[in-house]
């Protein structure tokens, strides 16, 4: 007679905190509280809401840092200007992995 050996019996915790732990090493502090937050919204039924959410705050934050760390700087530079490119892209690329990431078709 065979015994058939039972799946142990961890609730699901530990794939929720590999889950987790998963999407913070992707997206950082800002991502995962942007999830934890808007999660159960309609913002994360449509693909581009989360394209445009995630992009927009991470433009929005590192402009802003950008911005404040510029302020005290006196000389306008064009390396800003191609920092500040270098900010927009990287935005757009950042909302592409969350889209992705937490996009359920």
């Amino acid at each position: 007679m065979k015994t058939v050996e039972e799946p142990p019996k961890d609730n699901g915790k530990e794939n929720i905190k590999t889950k987790n732990r998963h999407q913070f090493m992707l997206l950082g502090f800002l991502g995962l509280f942007l999830y934890k937050r808007l999660r159960n919204t309609s913002i994360f039924k449509r693909k581009y809401r989360i394209f445009i959410l995630y992009s927009a705050s991470f433009a929005g934050y590192f402009a802003f840092l950008f911005v404040a760390i510029n302020a005290f700087s006196l000389e306008n530079s064009d390396q800003n200007l191609i920092l500040f490119i270098i900010i927009l892209i990287l935005s757009i690329l950042y909302g592409a992995v969350a889209c992705e990431e937490f996009y359920e078709a």
